[in-house]
This record gives C-alpha cells, structure tokens and sequence, in this order.
C-alpha cells in the first residue's frame, strides 16, 4: 500500500516537471496548473518534516506564479528537479 502511494506521489511530481517545462507555452489550462501546484503544495506540507518537502512548497508556489511571469532557467530547473524525483519515486 505504501508502495503504492509513493508510485503516485511520484506521479504529482512528473505532472508538476511538465507543467514547469511547458510554462511558457500556455498549453495547459489554469484550473490544471492551480491544482497539481495545489497538490504538490499539500504534499509538501504533509511531510514539512523533510527537506525535500520544504522544497516542494516553494516549487509549488513558483508553479502558481507562472501562470503570470516565468523564468525560462528556473523553471527548466525546477522541472529537471522534479522528473528526477519523480522517476525516483517509481523506481
């Protein structure tokens, strides 16, 4: 079961990467990006005991911002950040 949950919580995070990595061609509708940030805030602050999640928070609220003004570099980082978290979660 648990196994499962963090397959899936690795899935939010390679949501979150494409979005990030698809921010500043507008291909997907507010409403999605506010609620996979929305997601990965939650599931930030689920486990703010980690590190790892403390970033995630901030991801999220970067993740919020671009729907109004991106910066390319920060979020190809941010989004590389994310797949490799999130293809580790499946693995």
């Amino acid at each position: 079961m648990v196994s499962l949950l963090v397959k899936l919580l690795g899935l939010v995070d390679l949501t979150a990467a494409l979005l990030l990595l698809t921010a500043n061609l507008h291909l997907a509708p507010q409403k999605i990006v506010l609620f996979v940030a929305l997601f990965l805030g939650m599931k930030g602050l689920l486990f703010l005991s980690d590190p790892v999640s403390k970033f995630d928070v901030l991801i999220a609220g970067y993740l919020c911002l671009t729907l109004l003004w991106n910066i390319t570099f920060l979020s190809v980082i941010l989004g590389v950040y994310l797949i490799l978290k999130g293809l580790y979660s499946l693995v």
